[in-house]
C-alpha cells in the first residue's frame, strides 16, 4: 500500500509539474516531505512487529533476556527437547469430531499433530500415551511451579514444514491463518521443579509435554515436565477440572 501512494503521489507532482512547472522546486519539495513523512509513519506503526537485533555475550542460542521478556521460546525448546524420550496425549481427532466437543473442523487438522510434527523433526522418542488424554493441568498448579516461556503460535505455525497431510489446510497459508489469525495466543509452560531424581527438564532424558483439550476451547498450551514430575502428580492434575 506504502508504494501505491508514493507512485500515486509522484503521479500527481509529474502532472503538476506540467501544468504548473514555474513551481517545480517547490512541488518536488513538497512530495519530498509528504514521503518522507508517510514513510517514518508507516515505520512508526511497523515498529512492534521488528525483529530486535540482539548481540550475545554468553553464546548460548537462547538469551536470559529471552525470558525476562516472554521472546522465542522456540530457541529453547528445540535445543531442550531434541533426541530425548517424550511421552504426550494420544488424543489426535478425526475429521467430523471436533464440531461434536464446539470446536471448528480445523481444530482435527492441527491438534496433537502439529506437537507431532515437531517432535518427530527433533527426533525424540515420540511416545503417546492414551492414559494421559484425561490430564488437566489447574491454573493454579501453573502458578506455582511452572514458568512461562512466552508465546508459541509462531513455533506451531511454522510446523507446516514437518507434516505430511496431503491438503491445502496443510499448506502454509493455512497454518498462518490459524495461529496468528483465527486463534489467540498460546503459551509455553516449563516446569521449575527438580524431581524427585534430582533433575529438572534440561537434566532429565524423559520429559512430559501435556496440553489441555477442553470442550470449545481451541488454544491450548503446552505444559513441559520432567516424567518423574509427572509421575508425582499426574493423581492431583487428573482431578482437577481444568483452567478456569
Amino acid at each position: 500500500m506504502r508504494y501505491v501512494v508514493i507512485v500515486g503521489l509522484a503521479a500527481a507532482a509529474g502532472l503538476l509539474i506540467r501544468k504548473k512547472n514555474e513551481y517545480r522546486n517547490a512541488i518536488l519539495l513538497i512530495l519530498g516531505i509528504l514521503i518522507v513523512t508517510m514513510s517514518a509513519l508507516y515505520n512508526i506503526r511497523d515498529l512492534s512487529s521488528l525483529i530486535e537485533l540482539v548481540r550475545p555475550f554468553d553464546q548460548a542460542f537462547y538469551q536470559r533476556e529471552y525470558f525476562e521478556k516472554g521472546k522465542y521460546p522456540d530457541s529453547l525448546l528445540v535445543p531442550l527437547l531434541e533426541g530425548k524420550r517424550v511421552y504426550v496425549k494420544d488424543d489426535a481427532y478425526m475429521m467430523g469430531q471436533p464440531e461434536q466437543h464446539g470446536k471448528t473442523f480445523n481444530y482435527a487438522l492441527y491438534h496433537a499433530r502439529t506437537v507431532y510434527y515437531l517432535l518427530e523433526y527433533l527426533h525424540t522418542d515420540l511416545i503417546k500415551d492414551a492414559g494421559m488424554n484425561d490430564i488437566l493441568v489447574t491454573d493454579e498448579l501453573v502458578a506455582s511451579e511452572f514458568a512461562s516461556l512466552g508465546p508459541i503460535n509462531d513455533m506451531q505455525r511454522y510446523c507446516f514444514l514437518y507434516g505430511d497431510l496431503p491438503f491445502e489446510s496443510a499448506n502454509y497459508f493455512a497454518y498462518y491463518w490459524y495461529y496468528y489469525e483465527f486463534l489467540g495466543q498460546i503459551q509455553a509452560y516449563m516446569c521449575t521443579e527438580t524431581d524427585a531424581n534430582g533433575d529438572t527438564v534440561f537434566t532429565s532424558d524423559d520429559l512430559v509435554i501435556l496440553w489441555n483439550t477442553v470442550d470449545g476451547i481451541e488454544e491450548e498450551d503446552l505444559f513441559i515436565m520432567t516424567k518423574e514430575y509427572y509421575d508425582s502428580k499426574y493423581k492431583t492434575i487428573g482431578e482437577a477440572s481444568g483452567n478456569e
